[in-house]
């Protein structure tokens, strides 16, 4: 797994984000799919290979971060498709940025585990 290729790739989520709420990104985005933790290349990791580190507690914790991650992202598409850009943008400024803090925060806490053990 890159794990340096998936921390920059949360990290842009919340330009992808900012961009979708002002309305001048190209993305079209869906609360459905964005909400979905097993899509991203992480999300294929963590449900496929990683599996073998489910025992990890930093594995367990990167998988509960990582769902919040894309629970709270979800949250903000869903108010842009219910016409409310001011609650997306504070769940942007509250708790997408701390899910994805913490996300990032446990990628870099199991590659350090995972880097150990080699």
């Amino acid at each position: 797994m890159d794990f340096d290729g998936a921390i920059k790739a949360h990290n842009s989520w919340k330009d992808r984000l900012n961009s979708f709420v002002g309305g001048w990104g190209c993305e079209n985005l869906t609360s459905r799919s964005v909400s979905k933790d097993d899509q991203c290349a992480l999300g294929r990791w963590i449900y496929g290979e990683g599996q073998a580190y489910k025992n990890s507690r930093n594995f367990a914790n990167l998988v509960k971060h990582h769902k919040r991650f894309h629970e709270a992202a979800g949250k903000v598409v869903s108010m842009v498709e219910a016409c409310d850009k001011c609650t997306a943008k504070q769940i942007i400024a509250g708790m997408f940025t701390q899910a994805s803090k913490d996300t990032v925060e446990a990628i870099k806490n199991l590659k350090i585990e995972l880097d150990a053990g080699d």
